[in-house]
């Protein structure tokens, strides 16, 4: 990492980096830093317990602790998933899809602010645009749109 100050950055690989839902990467600048990632529970019923995440037995960490639900993949299924979509985008593809990804919600943004009863949350800087409604039940469209597909947060 090349930003002064910034000792680490985590990012959820299943959102922009379009791998399988619950895979997420921590990239520490220096392997001084890693110690801060372990969790430590010392009066917990079984035992001490010590793990390199707070998650200890999610999927990918430690599959030999996995209890998964009938056809849930596993955890090596979850890290080759994750490899795999980062090497098939490359760098300039997800260069690619964050100009794609930036531009549409500049887009929806845009349209947004032209609906009657719309309001946005602040300036949207990335990819997130929160709406408001001071007309109508804003939680009753979102269930219109999710149920016409959409995919939102509400």
């Amino acid at each position: 990492m090349a930003v002064e100050g910034v000792t680490s950055i985590s990012t959820d690989t299943h959102k922009y980096g379009f791998a399988p839902k619950g895979t997420s990467v921590l990239l520490f600048s220096n392997k001084k830093f890693k110690h801060r990632q372990y969790f430590v529970q010392t009066n917990w019923p079984g035992g001490m317990y010590a793990t390199a995440t707070l998650a200890g037995s999610r999927p990918g960490v430690e599959p030999t602790l996995i209890t998964k639900a009938p056809g849930s993949p596993g955890g090596q299924t979850l890290i080759a998933g994750c490899w795999s979509s980062l090497l098939y985008f490359g760098f300039d593809g997800y260069v690619e899809m964050t100009r794609k990804i930036v531009s549409a919600a500049r887009r929806i943004e845009a349209g947004l602010r032209n609906i009657y009863g719309i309001y946005i949350f602040g300036e949207p800087q990335v990819s997130v645009v929160a709406i408001g409604s001071d007309v109508f039940d804003i939680y009753r469209l979102a269930d219109i749109l999710n149920n016409k597909g959409w995919n939102l947060n509400n």
